[in-house]
């Protein structure tokens, strides 16, 4: 159809860009004020560390980078340089990672773009390193049924994302990154995408990352079963679990779970 002529054709990518930018941020405007409070959007003269804008709720600011996709694309992987997605400085302190190897902690959101329908309705996707860890530690647990038929069985979310994590970490800041598909999340609304980002938000899941990364410091992680490994306080592990909760909650992934705080 008309749209997706449009939408696929290189030449307008930069006027697709900008019109569903615009969508967006009206769309996170409005769910901030949902939330009683003015968010502010920013974005750099110059495009050079990989953001196209700056969140910014009055606590807490967030680099962003966007891309557009169309549903009938099947685009599945897109670029972030290492830089932009390692975690910052402060987050770096906390996991020993030394100040050279820490970066701008970086979010990254994804517009796709429903092509078969005139009105172009949006679906929302976000990913960060903190979210992406939470796959590699088997935190969140993703049972998607195995596709039926002959062919290769596609890859885990889980293996995904511990192979992005150990290239992530290796190699030149500034080095390119390819993020698949499986390492985003589909968010069930702009609020939810407004808390799975760290910022003020009707949802009340406030800073997902700090729940990630303190999981990470504290060693918690599960089976190729979703189950946590045994060892860890059962506190703190139930802690987590209540806390995965409340990032699954945000989510249009019905086949996305927490993990399990024990087998029975």
């Amino acid at each position: 159809m008309a749209l997706t002529h449009f939408f696929n054709n290189p030449v307008n990518s930069v006027t697709r860009e900008r019109l569903f930018f615009h969508r967006l941020y009206f769309d996170i405007k409005l769910a901030a004020v949902r939330a009683n409070y003015p968010l502010s959007i920013f974005e750099p003269e110059v495009d050079r560390d990989k953001f196209d804008i700056v969140l910014d709720d009055g606590d807490n600011e967030r680099r962003i980078q966007l891309k557009t996709f169309t549903k009938s694309s099947g685009t599945t992987q897109w670029s972030s340089s290492k830089r932009f997605m390692r975690p910052d400085l402060v987050s770096g302190e906390k996991l020993n990672i030394a100040p050279m190897d820490c970066g701008l902690g970086g979010g990254f959101i994804l517009i796709e773009i429903d092509d078969s329908i005139d009105d172009a309705p949006v679906s929302y996707f976000y990913t960060d390193r903190s979210l992406i860890s939470g796959f590699a530690s088997g935190l969140l647990v993703d049972e998607s049924p195995a596709p039926t038929g002959r062919g290769r069985r596609p890859e885990a979310r889980r293996t995904i994302a511990e192979a992005f994590l150990s290239l992530l970490a290796d190699g030149d800041p500034h080095d390119p990154i390819q993020i698949h598909k499986k390492l985003f999340v589909r968010l069930q609304s702009p609020d939810a995408l407004l808390s799975i980002a760290g910022l003020h938000s009707t949802r009340g899941c406030y800073l997902p990352s700090d729940h990630f990364l303190d999981a990470e410091i504290r060693g918690i992680n599960a089976d190729g079963k979703g189950v946590a490994v045994r060892g860890a306080d059962a506190t703190v592990v139930a802690t987590v679990h209540a806390r995965m909760l409340d990032i699954v909650a945000l989510l249009e992934e019905p086949a996305l779970h927490a993990f399990l705080r024990n087998a029975s």
